[in-house]
């Protein structure tokens, strides 16, 4: 074994921890928008009656400005006004705070596989099931969410019903009794009924859960968790001095939506944020950022908001035929040979973004009304589109923001029809990615991690090579 890649190698490569610096400025900004962040979730829906005020401050007027937040974090270089209160000092104890929260993580981690609790989203129980299908010789995208629910004994109340055949025209969210009755219905035509979707994840969703399909939820879980495991240590691996504040980062944003809560819950999802995350950290290493993002966006469609910023970003750093290139060769091998072999998985995964499902999160929509009217779905994703348009091409033109679309578009979703919080969260571990990416890219790299002997960042201005 070489000597960087013996665990001596890993210490020197970790090294000493220091609280300096532009990196470090950054990550103490995004750590207090992720402890924000944090402290909503545990405040939405859980304020008495009567706060309602306090409900509309802590679900849809903090999460612009804590997306305001980790965009000038992101900006280069940090607004004078920000570096002058020492963000940088919140990371003083991190890695005392990081070796904590490793233990707390680790020590729930026997406690969630022996849980009994039952499933508790609906992605979590399709893509099994796809995978399921695709062990026993079956096409995964004919199965419906409802007959997918019903065999793994899950309740249909996590399902994601839509406003067709027994809910066409209802315009509140259905009820669980009417959820149950609907799928009794379903049951009895052998699983198809209108009311719920067909599975509608990319491919790579199913994939990555194919080992452990078969499997008890427990095994879902520990092969997530595993997997959570790896990517802490590469996060950390390729973070070098900065490892501390990162992991840290990291772990703390640990509750609903996080990376980490995904794993926890043996959730398919996890694969795709973790690979964007990767693939955002290590800039630098300009194919292996590229096939890493075209797997995430191969595995779920959330990661499409975060392409077009990447591309964009791509376009102005050097060897940037290689990083776009290897993330269409990835891309192209990821998802064309089921596009090939299975005529509805096309149709299928664009259908997941088109259906009519029922408005639900807690971004803007949850102050339009208790049932918003379905005509309002086009205008908000015409808003969504053009939000999306007018930050990737501003980050575009403009050198010193050109490193904050990829992480920051997730943000758009705020104004979505369907802005759940599981989504809106990942805007801080991508922030946090991007941040140790531009450290690695400026050449402020690990020991023993050459940057490849060309610059990795092209002069502000200048024509990307």
């Amino acid at each position: 074994m070489s000597r960087g890649h013996s665990a001596a190698g890993w210490l020197r490569c970790l090294g000493p921890w220091r609280v300096r610096g532009p990196a470090a400025q950054r990550l103490g900004l995004l750590l207090c928008a992720t402890l924000v962040w944090d402290l909503v979730l545990v405040l939405d829906g859980r304020l008495p009656p009567g706060w309602s005020g306090a409900a509309v401050l802590a679900t849809v007027v903090i999460y612009p400005v804590l997306g305001v937040v980790c965009a000038l974090a992101l900006r280069q270089p940090i607004p004078p006004w920000l570096r002058s209160w020492g963000p940088e000092r919140v990371l003083v104890g991190a890695p005392v705070v990081a070796l904590l929260a490793v233990l707390v993580v680790g020590l729930q981690v026997p406690s969630l596989l022996r849980s009994r609790a039952g499933i508790g989203a609906d992605v979590t129980a399709t893509t099994v099931c796809a995978a399921r299908d695709v062990l026993a010789g079956r096409d995964p995208y004919a199965t419906g969410e409802a007959a997918c629910l019903h065999r793994l004994h899950a309740p249909v109340t996590i399902a994601t019903p839509l406003q067709r055949g027994p809910f066409q025209g209802v315009l509140h969210y259905p009820s669980a009794a009417a959820l149950r009755r609907a799928e009794a219905l379903a049951v009895r035509d052998h699983g198809r009924s209108s009311a719920f979707p067909q599975f509608g994840y990319p491919p790579m969703s199913f994939v990555f859960m194919l080992p452990v399909a078969r499997a008890p939820r427990a095994a879902w879980i520990a092969w997530t968790m595993a997997a959570a495991l790896a990517w802490l240590l590469v996060a950390g691996r390729a973070s070098g001095t900065l490892w501390p504040a990162t992991v840290m980062c990291l772990l703390l944003q640990f509750g609903g939506g996080s990376v980490l809560g995904a794993a926890t819950q043996g959730d398919g999802e996890f694969f795709a944020y973790a690979l964007a995350t990767l693939a955002l950290l290590l800039l630098d290493r300009p194919r292996l950022s590229g096939a890493l993002l075209a797997l995430a966006a191969a595995t779920n469609p959330l990661i499409w908001l975060v392409v077009p910023g990447y591309l964009v970003l791509g376009l102005r750093l050097s060897r940037w035929r290689g990083r776009l290139g290897w993330f269409a060769a990835t891309l192209l091998l990821a998802v064309g040979p089921w596009l090939l072999v299975d005529r509805n998985a096309a149709g299928a995964i664009f259908a997941l973004v088109r259906q009519p499902a029922y408005a639900f999160g807690i971004g803007l929509i949850s102050e339009l009304g208790a049932a918003p009217s379905p005509a309002l779905r086009s205008v908000l994703l015409g808003v969504e589109g053009a939000a999306l348009l007018l930050l990737v091409a501003g980050c575009g033109l403009r050198p010193r923001w050109r490193f904050v679309a990829p992480a920051v578009s997730v943000a758009v979703l705020w104004v979505a029809w369907r802005s759940d919080a599981n989504y809106l969260a990942q805007l801080f571990p991508l922030a946090v990615a991007t941040t140790v990416g531009v450290h690695r890219l400026t050449g402020r790299t690990p020991p023993g991690k050459p940057t490849g002997g060309s610059p990795a960042v092209a002069p502000a201005g200048a024509a990307a090579p």
